[in-house]
C-alpha cells in the first residue's frame, strides 16, 4: 500500500518536473531572444497546467513572434482567470492593438479593442477604435462596442457627426434599435 502511494507520489512529482522544465527552459529561450522557442515550450507548459503566470508567458512570446491572434488569446484568458491581472492583461491586449495597427492587421486590431473594451472599460482605446472603425468590414456588434470609445476621442465635430451616424447605423443592425433613435 506504502509502495503504491509513492508511485503515485513520484509521477505527479515526475509531472510537475516536466511542466516546471518546460517552463524554466522557455524562460531561457526568452531571455536569449529565441521567441519562437520560448512561445513553444510556455505551450506545452500551460497544457499541462493552467497557471495565470504561463498565460502572461504565452502572451508575451505570441507577441513577440507577432503571433497576434494567440498573444490575445493568452491575455484575454489571464484576465479570465485571475482578475487581479486584469491590468497586466490590458497592457498586453494594449501593445497587440500597437503592432497590429503598425502592420495593418485589421483583425487582430479589432480582436484586441474589443478585447480591451471588455477588461478594461475604463481604459482609452480612442486611437485603436477609429482605427477599426475606418476598416471595411467591421461588424456591426463590433461596432457597437467600441464606437463610443472612438466618439469620445474624435478630433473634431465633423468626425464625431460621422462616426454618431455610423453608431446609429449599428444598433440599428443589431438587436439596439430602440437605442438608436
Amino acid at each position: 500500500r506504502h509502495l503504491a502511494g509513492l508511485v503515485v507520489a513520484l509521477g505527479i512529482l515526475q509531472a510537475c518536473g516536466r511542466v516546471g522544465d518546460h517552463e524554466r527552459r522557455g524562460d531561457e529561450a526568452y531571455g536569449q531572444g529565441r521567441f519562437s522557442e520560448a512561445l513553444g515550450e510556455y505551450r506545452i507548459a500551460l497544457a499541462n497546467d493552467l497557471e495565470p503566470r504561463l498565460l502572461a508567458k504565452v502572451g508575451a512570446a505570441s507577441l513577440r513572434t507577432g503571433n497576434l491572434e494567440v498573444a490575445v488569446d493568452a491575455y484575454l484568458r489571464l484576465a479570465a482567470e485571475d482578475p487581479t491581472r486584469a491590468e497586466e492583461a490590458a497592457e498586453g491586449l494594449e501593445a497587440v492593438a500597437r503592432v497590429a495597427d503598425r502592420s495593418g492587421d485589421g483583425k487582430r486590431l479589432e480582436a484586441a479593442v474589443i478585447g480591451l473594451g471588455m477588461i478594461a472599460p475604463n481604459r482609452s482605446l480612442g486611437r485603436y477604435a477609429l482605427s477599426v472603425i475606418r476598416r471595411p468590414g467591421a461588424e456591426a456588434t463590433d461596432l457597437v462596442a467600441i464606437l463610443p470609445a472612438a466618439i469620445a476621442t474624435a478630433p473634431d465635430a465633423e468626425t464625431v457627426d460621422s462616426l454618431l451616424t455610423v453608431y446609429g447605423a449599428a444598433l440599428h443592425e443589431t438587436s439596439g434599435c430602440d437605442q438608436a433613435l
